[in-house]
């Protein structure tokens, strides 16, 4: 499987990733695997930024839970999506019929960031901060 991150216009970088090996690096289990899962084109936690074929990352934040969202990311193409708990029944539907894998990680949002920048090193880390806004 390959990953491909845009860090702004001119950059870009491709790491490889088995599906098999997403689980251990959030420290979670699939609820059901992708159907016919290849490439991955992109990662997002914004589902108005998904790409077909894309995972999509539900976080629940301060001010909205991007598990609301999960039904808008599988319409916009996403083939796997990462949740911090279980999904609605309609949302599971939503994510079954399309063939979209559903993965819940068991760890904290500042462990699974950590997971993923040991996992990925070249990826630029803006900020981590705990405080609310930043």
């Amino acid at each position: 499987m390959s990953f491909s991150f845009s860090t702004n216009s001119r950059q870009s970088m491709t790491v490889q990733l088995s599906i098999e090996e997403l689980p251990a690096i959030v420290g979670g289990q699939w609820l059901f695997p992708p159907a016919g899962v290849d490439v991955i084109a992109g990662i997002f936690d914004d589902s108005r930024s998904v790409i077909p074929g894309s995972l999509f990352i539900a976080i629940k934040g301060e001010f909205t839970d991007g598990h609301h969202y999960l039904p808008q990311a599988v319409m916009r193409g996403a083939r796997a999506v990462i949740v911090q708990h279980v999904p609605d029944a309609d949302a599971m539907h939503c994510m079954r019929e399309a063939g979209c894998g559903c993965l819940q990680w068991c760890c904290s949002r500042i462990d699974a960031h950590i997971s993923l920048v040991l996992v990925f090193p070249q990826l630029p880390v803006m900020a981590t901060t705990r405080t609310p806004g930043n």
